[in-house]
């Protein structure tokens, strides 16, 4: 049973063809440009941000690596992104997580690797 599980869960790290999704919303002052639909103004403001499918946005082809959420004090701002990576900079100010909707929290996120070490350990530290 628990084999069975890990399966699923690597199964569905590893699915291709699977178009990214991100949250997506526009700050006050904070901006990336075209991605979100911030460029037509028809991404919501962050300040209204629920979780919920009006936020959600397939990523484009074109920006389609990572998610990113950009942080200036309580100004924040949610998209997709094109930069192949998983981490945080300046100082968690700019953060691009792997993974659909990873760009809800309001801090960093742990890496998928991490995730992934600490169900594989918990399946296979409980048969003892």
């Amino acid at each position: 049973m628990q084999l069975t599980v890990l399966f699923a869960v690597l199964l569905g790290m590893a699915a291709t063809g699977h178009a990214l999704q991100c949250f997506t919303c526009r700050g006050k002052s904070v901006d990336v440009g075209s991605v979100g639909g911030t460029l037509s103004g028809t991404a919501k403001q962050c300040s209204e941000f629920d979780k919920s499918d009006a936020f959600k946005l397939t990523c484009p082809d074109t920006h389609n690596k990572t998610c990113l959420k950009v942080s200036d004090g309580d100004d924040v701002m949610r998209s997709c992104a094109n930069m192949d990576k998983s981490e945080c900079l300046e100082d968690g100010k700019v953060c691009y997580c792997k993974g659909d909707l990873c760009n809800s929290s309001a801090r960093g996120w742990p890496s998928a690797l991490l995730l992934l070490a600490a169900l594989t350990a918990a399946l296979f530290g409980s048969r003892r």
